[in-house]
């Protein structure tokens, strides 16, 4: 009986999540992180070591004087220590998820409405972080390639290995690398 629910809650998601690629209406242009001045940052928080790479990836962003808001899902019902708002930084939990795993609340609803110039998506698993990044009016949207999220993002960067640390020196590379004219 699980197992039945888990592929309805599955389905329903995945309908929604594809659904969510058309509706969204943004002004889409290419952007790199000399022209930015806005960043948006999406990124499961669970693990201290991840946000702790998150935190120096947002610390680098913010010292090239750009407008930096990182959001953590925390797979979790409550917040650890770590996980308390602050500057550039704001989290959600499990209990601000629906049955089918859709992020709902101020915090989330605020994050995805802001026009970005680029939105990076740090995590491809959690259904919750992929509604962000699809429903996300941002002009630019990063994420790790996968032949799933060619709707979703603009730019995808091909990752071997699943070292958060290295994929945020790639995409910190790929994007001072475009050149705009």
């Amino acid at each position: 009986m699980k197992k039945l629910f888990n592929l309805l809650k599955y389905k329903v998601a995945t309908f929604i999540l594809n659904r969510g690629v058309y509706l969204v209406k943004r002004k889409r242009e290419v952007k790199n992180f000399k022209n930015a001045k806005n960043i948006g940052i999406v990124y499961d928080a669970t693990n201290e070591n991840t946000h702790n790479i998150v935190a120096e990836f947002v610390k680098k962003i913010s010292n090239e004087r750009k407008n930096v808001k990182a959001l953590g899902y925390v797979n979790l019902k409550e917040g650890l220590c770590f996980h308390m708002p602050k500057l550039h930084y704001d989290f959600f939990t499990k209990k601000n998820i629906n049955w089918y795993d859709k992020p709902k609340g101020h915090i989330v609803n605020n994050f995805i409405s802001e026009p970005f110039d680029i939105l990076i998506c740090l995590d491809e698993i959690q259904l919750a972080i992929k509604y962000i990044s699809i429903y996300s009016i941002a002009k630019y949207k990063v994420g790790k390639f996968d032949e799933s999220n060619k709707k979703i993002y603009d730019l995808m960067i091909d990752q071997k290995n699943d070292d958060l640390k290295d994929f945020v020196q790639q995409i910190f590379y790929y994007l001072n690398l475009i050149q705009l004219k």
